[in-house]
């Protein structure tokens, strides 16, 4: 029975070391992500943001300014879109704040 316990012994030692591994791996994931460490982007430090007094007021759009229109029977054509991609503050719903825009429309 001794030499059973000694055959056996590498098997056991490695089972506790994966097992100590995988507990480790885990407590370090989950307390990393869980204690909401800071992830620091230097690349946000190069951008300016202007203060929010100086952005323009978004004004409502009327509804037909987002109607394409009929394409049913045209030929197939090249289309080309500019888009101004911009800040502005606006309150779509009642609360005044600062916006990503498109072309001045939210």
């Amino acid at each position: 029975m001794h030499r059973k316990v000694l055959q056996n012994r590498p098997r056991i030692v490695i089972a506790v070391a994966a097992a100590v591994l995988v507990l480790a791996l885990a407590l370090g994931l989950g307390l990393g992500l869980g204690l909401g460490l800071e992830h620091r982007d230097d690349s946000s430090k190069s951008q300016t943001i202007p203060p929010t007094s100086s952005l323009p007021v978004l004004n409502p759009q009327p509804s037909n300014n987002f109607v394409v229109g009929s394409i049913v029977g045209q030929p197939p054509q090249n289309r080309v879109y500019n888009f101004i991609v911009a800040l502005a503050n606006g309150a779509p719903d009642g609360i005044n704040k600062t916006m990503v825009v498109v072309n001045g429309a939210s």
